[in-house]
Order: C-alpha cells, then structure tokens, then sequence
C-alpha cells in the first residue's frame, strides 16, 4: 500500500509503499479516508516529542483520523504504530474509535477533535469556564 513513511527523524516523509498491516489481538485494519494534520504529528515526525522514542523506524506518519472498517462503519480514530494515518489503510483498536455520523465531511471530522479537545480542555479544567446561571 502507498503511505507517507518516516524513514529517518527531521525528514519530510516519503510517499512510497509499506507492509499491509494484518488484524491482530483485538486490532482491526481500516482503510483510511481522512488524516489529521496535528502539532503531535509534526512532533512525531520531527523526532522532537518525547513519545517519538518509542516509535521504530519506518514508520507511516499520522496520529489519527477518520476511516472506514470492513462492516462500513466510518469512525474517528487514532492508528497503532507503525501504521500511522497517513497511509491507505492502517491498524487501529475498533473497540475504542468514536463512531461518526452519516454525511459529515471525513476532513472536517478528522480536523476537530485535537483543536476542539485542546480548547475545551483549557476551558474547562485551567481556567474553570462554568455555564452563566439562567
């Protein structure tokens, strides 16, 4: 399958072919519609975040996204590395995607989750943001 791969840290990746993933233990393999383009990834590919460590080279790019599993469920999701999201179709856990609903725009819903929980989350927990009393 195509993919953008990670061959080597602070290197733009690749676009060129990698290993099928194969379901095991509970994983499922997905074909991917839509990748998020994040600060994480960035981080990842870079080799500057910390969780970068623990990532083998090669690897595909891509935290998570929107993909299609084989009953034709579309959910949101993150990848098992090394099959990030950046690729045709990567390894995930079914179990803990987030089911998406008909007709929204596989980009969009790959684009909202980080900046939504980011801002949410500094929200609600930092700055303590309550609802106003009606």
């Amino acid at each position: 399958m195509k993919a953008a791969v990670v061959k080597a840290w602070g290197e733009p990746p690749e676009y060129t072919d990698f290993t099928e993933p194969s379901p095991s233990d509970g994983m499922a393999v997905a074909t991917v519609e839509a990748s998020a383009l994040t600060n994480l990834t960035r981080g990842l590919v870079s080799g500057n975040h910390y969780a970068s460590k623990e990532i083998h080279l090669p690897a595909i790019a891509g935290v998570d996204g929107v993909a299609r599993l084989a009953d034709g469920r579309r959910v949101y999701t993150g990848a098992i590395a090394p099959y990030g999201m950046m690729a045709e179709r990567a390894l995930i856990n079914a179990d803990a995607a987030t089911p998406l609903p008909d007709g929204i725009d596989p980009v969009t819903a790959a684009a909202v989750p980080n900046p939504g929980l980011s801002a949410w989350k500094s929200l609600d927990y930092a700055a303590s943001a309550r609802a106003l009393p009606r």
